[in-house]
């Protein structure tokens, strides 16, 4: 798992983040078949050069783009999917003798670093190899959505605190106070607004995977519901009509400021405007779950109750602790 960890998150730097993603490519899909190579190659017990052939043919298959965000198609799990499957089988087919290119990164003649990226830097994967394990600055999502929202939905939560004061001190409701927002102005860095803030699904989510995708529900869900859980994301709570009216009160745009720090900080800023001109500002640098603002160990079992209890309602505890137990046992345990 490490292996796998530390392979991905090198062949994103290595791409660089912004210049991979601004042509288009998803780097779950991209970069994860080079991390599921390398972590089946381990498993495998491969030799160094039957790794390096692992390797080079879960480069020529990597593939994967973010054209789905246009019309809200849902073959994004196909991605993660095409990557996990590829990437085994490139371990597989290198142990039963079939070579891949050693130099698929840097080839004059279809090397990756050149044609998914602005040219990459080849340094970086290999830079304090053994030393620096990237897996220690892995975020840890707190909320089932795209990474670009968090900033905005951490933002949301902090101004919903102030709304109930303000609720509180004028003798009036949360509701009351949320239904007098005017307007709602976010700025983000470019990739963020790429993703969440451009297209149709974005701007106008009727599905499960649009919400999933629009920065606009993503702040408004955080206003209304002070949660964002996967139930936010069910299909009768998106088509709700509260919800809905507040989205379309969100307005995104990229700043500079935001798109300079990115991808060392995902930051925002969050203004929301009342009818009666109260306004109330906040400022994300870096979002919850981050190395900045890491997740505590209750949040972090929380979010495992939340997604074991679809599949083991009322046996979550027990399940999370064989999880964090697994080192004690001789085979994996039955889940």
């Amino acid at each position: 798992m490490v292996c796998g960890y530390e392979t991905v998150n090198r062949v994103g730097m290595a791409f660089g983040v912004s210049s991979h993603r601004n042509r288009g490519w998803h780097a779950t899909a991209t970069c994860g078949v080079f991390g599921c190579a390398a972590a089946c190659a381990k498993l495998l017990n491969l030799d160094t050069d039957q790794i390096v052939s692992a390797l080079g043919m879960a480069g020529t298959q990597s593939s994967g783009v973010w054209a789905f965000l246009g019309d809200g198609s849902n073959c994004k799990v196909l991605h993660t999917a095409r990557a996990a499957a590829d990437g085994m089988e490139a371990a597989f087919l290198a142990k039963a003798g079939m070579t891949g290119p050693e130099h698929i990164f840097e080839a004059k003649d279809g090397g990756l670093l050149t044609a998914m990226s602005d040219g990459g830097d080849l340094k970086k994967l290999s830079a304090g190899l053994g030393t620096v394990y990237e897996i220690l600055n892995m975020d840890m999502k707190p909320y089932p959505c795209c990474r670009s929202a968090h900033g905005v939905i951490d933002a949301a939560f902090e101004i919903r605190k102030e709304l109930l004061k303000k609720a509180d001190l004028e003798r009036t409701s949360l509701e009351k106070q949320i239904a007098d927002i005017r307007q709602v102005q976010i700025e983000t860095y470019l990739v963020g607004y790429k993703q969440c803030a451009v297209s149709e699904g974005c701007l106008n989510p009727k599905t499960t995977l649009d919400a999933k995708f629009s920065t606009p529900y993503a702040a408004a869900a955080a206003l209304l519901y002070g949660k964002i859980s996967m139930k936010e994301f069910e299909l009768e709570v998106v088509e709700g009509t509260e919800i809905q009216r507040l989205l379309h009160k969100v307005h995104v745009e990229p700043a500079d400021e935001f798109t300079k720090q990115y991808p060392k900080h995902w930051g925002c800023r969050m203004k929301v405007l009342q009818q009666d001109g109260t306004g109330y500002e906040k400022e994300i640098r870096d979002p919850s779950g981050s190395i900045a603002r890491p997740l505590t160990t209750k949040q972090a079992m929380k979010k495992a109750e939340e997604f074991l209890h679809e599949s083991y309602p009322g046996e979550e505890q027990v399940k999370i602790r064989e999880i964090l137990n697994l080192e004690e046992k001789e085979t994996l345990p039955n889940m």
